[in-house]
């Protein structure tokens, strides 16, 4: 395994600050000290307290509106897709049924015009 340097860890951290890269690709004499944890991060209070609170419970509760608005309307599509399969469905067996109806229809009425020819060819 090849043990990178400090200088590349610090070209790391510098390009995005809150990456956070395991000690052991760096070696032993890399110096972690600068890399937040999740323990560092919330030891450190926070300025301005609960405004900074309730500017994210309102930032993320117009996001949770505008994701369930989203989900609403996939949903909504997906009921009127699945509605409009039903439909074409339906549709389809009806066409089936009328083609057999007419298939039958026009046999029938193909038989009739042969036991016609068939009859006046007796009488004659």
């Amino acid at each position: 395994q090849r043990v990178l340097g400090a200088s590349f860890r610090q070209s790391v951290l510098q390009r995005n600050p809150s990456h956070h890269v395991p000690r052991t690709l760096f070696g032993r004499s890399a110096n972690t000290s600068q890399i937040p944890t999740d323990e560092t991060a919330s030891e450190q209070p926070q300025a301005g307290g609960s405004a900074d609170i309730k500017a994210l419970e309102e930032k993320y509760a117009a996001e949770l509106e505008k994701s369930e608005k989203a989900f609403k309307e996939v949903q909504d599509q997906l009921k009127r897709c699945l509605a409009e399969a039903e439909n074409i469905r339906k549709r389809a067996e009806k066409q089936v049924a009328d083609s057999r109806l007419f298939g039958i229809q026009k046999f029938a009425k193909d038989l009739l015009e042969v036991a016609d020819i068939l009859e006046k060819a007796v009488d004659a």
